[in-house]
């Protein structure tokens, strides 16, 4: 978890302890993430959660933040689907 270009990753503190998550906010420049649907704000934050600069990359981010279902393009988004599965 050390590659975080976006600095989306933020912590929650609570009294049961502190929890590390990945704010959809930090890509709001690239794209109208509020209007996105559930769905792809999902695969968003799971893109977020494994930017490393190879597999997923700051474009595939960009890319995905700027989805547009009016204007689909044909590209591959990395699929990480270990954490978006329990979501």
């Amino acid at each position: 978890m050390a590659h975080n270009p976006f600095n989306s990753r933020r912590t929650l503190k609570t009294k049961h302890g502190s929890y590390t998550y990945f704010a959809l906010d930090a890509v709001a420049g690239a794209g109208k993430i509020d209007k996105l649907p559930y769905s792809i704000r999902v695969l968003l934050e799971a893109m977020l959660r494994n930017v490393d600069g190879f597999v997923v990359t700051e474009d595939d981010v960009k890319g995905l933040a700027a989805w547009n279902a009016k204007k689909v393009k044909q590209v591959e988004i990395p699929f990480m689907p270990g954490r978006v599965v329990l979501q």
